[in-house]
């Protein structure tokens, strides 16, 4: 089920006004669009290897057949999709001394195909992504078709040189959309084959160059959520940053400068969602701060309003006054929504991956092959009999 916050009432009410959510940063070099483009983009962070579900006791979610069934329904129903992963899903963890043993190596094959089929347009290399080596990413699951690794950051020492493309840009609906990647350090055991440089600086170089030729700048990074708010707030210019590291789950994205951060929590129990609405006007970072604080007090207005639910609110004249008070309110607010032009809407929502969804056939056989079929749950034991 997807999980929305209480924002996203608010939008729906302001939006049928003809009103704005927040818009992104710089303005692009590029013409921009005359008509509202819309796209949704489907985010995942942090699978840590997960192919079938989280085997949670208490709430088990996840498996990548299933992720993958919704996508496919999402794009049968005329969805136009962008789709990122922000790393760390090719393995659970890392050894320091040795790489994954061939099992989990297997296991990321599977993943990787299943991305592929799902048709993801860009995943950072997480640290956890490197697990089999760098050779195994690069020329294995790198050489699946279509699957799409990059890192901005990610120094191949021995041959100097990058060790994936550092950025991407695709179109949809006539809009570009600009992606980058960084990974906070590689793995101890490739510590002498591979560097990862400063993060900021390399940020501050690859989206200074995306935001030229992009209508939206993505960033993927494989970072503690804390980071990835600091890193925003040091290089402008992001209009959505992806963080991979940590679990956290964030149903309303968390407002750095002028930068959305999201995460989709770990081990595929989740899907972000985030339903886009790029308006004509181009980028405003200054807009886009008004209005996510018009849209902070517009819920707390509204929360207030609630509270005055109810019989007093007809029989108590100081209750309808202040709620007719805090509705006045609600207008204005909603009038200075109004005159704030540019930027892009966004719905944004956590869907929880239930083990009741359907599942794509082609993923689940990828799965059973390699996990083996699932076994029914068992019934407890009956006790011994009593002498």
């Amino acid at each position: 089920m997807d999980r929305f916050t209480l924002r996203q009432g608010i939008a729906l009410a302001v939006l049928s006004t003809g009103v704005l959510l927040p818009g992104g940063c710089d303005q692009p070099a590029r013409s921009r669009p005359t008509q509202p483009v819309q796209l949704t983009m489907i985010y995942t962070t942090s699978n840590q290897g997960e192919v079938k579900d989280c085997g949670c006791p208490h709430h088990p979610l996840g498996g990548m057949a299933r992720r993958a069934k919704y996508v496919a329904d999402l794009q049968a129903g005329g969805k136009t999709l962008v789709q990122v992963d922000a790393g760390d899903g090719f393995f659970a963890y890392t050894n320091a001394n040795a790489m994954a043993p061939p099992h989990d190596q297997e296991k990321a094959k599977v993943i990787a195909r299943s991305l592929q089929r799902m048709g993801v347009d860009a995943l950072n290399v997480g640290q956890l992504d490197l697990a089999g080596g760098l050779d195994f990413l690069q020329k294995q699951l790198g050489s699946t078709p279509s699957l799409p690794l990059l890192s901005s950051n990610l120094f191949d020492k021995q041959k100097q040189e990058f060790a994936f493309p550092r950025q991407k840009v695709i179109e949809r609906n006539g809009l570009r959309i600009g992606f980058f990647g960084l990974i906070q350090e590689p793995p101890i055991f490739l510590a002498d084959k591979l560097e990862a440089r400063d993060p900021v600086a390399a940020a501050r170089e690859v989206v200074s160059e995306l935001r030229g030729k992009s209508d939206l700048v993505i960033g993927l990074v494989s970072l503690e959520f804390n980071s990835a708010a600091q890193l925003a707030q040091q290089v402008p210019g992001i209009d959505v940053l992806v963080s991979s590291r940590g679990g956290r789950t964030t149903p309303q994205p968390f407002l750095a400068e002028s930068t959305l951060v999201v995460q989709a929590g770990n081990r595929g129990k989740y899907l972000g969602r985030m339903d886009i609405t790029m308006q004509p006007g181009g980028h405003n970072p200054q807009a886009f701060k008004e209005r996510e604080q018009v849209n902070r007090e517009l819920e707390r207005l509204l929360a207030q309003r609630r509270i005055l639910e109810g019989p007093q609110l007809q029989t108590d004249p100081q209750v309808k006054a202040k709620s007719d008070e805090l509705a006045k309110q609600t207008t204005e607010l909603t009038k200075k929504l109004e005159a704030l032009a540019g930027g892009f809407e966004n719905k944004n929502s956590m869907v929880d991956v239930e083990l009741s969804m359907p599942e794509d056939p082609q993923v689940a056989q990828w799965v059973t092959e390699l996990l083996g079929p699932s076994q029914p749950p068992q019934p407890p034991a009956s006790p011994p009999a009593t002498p």
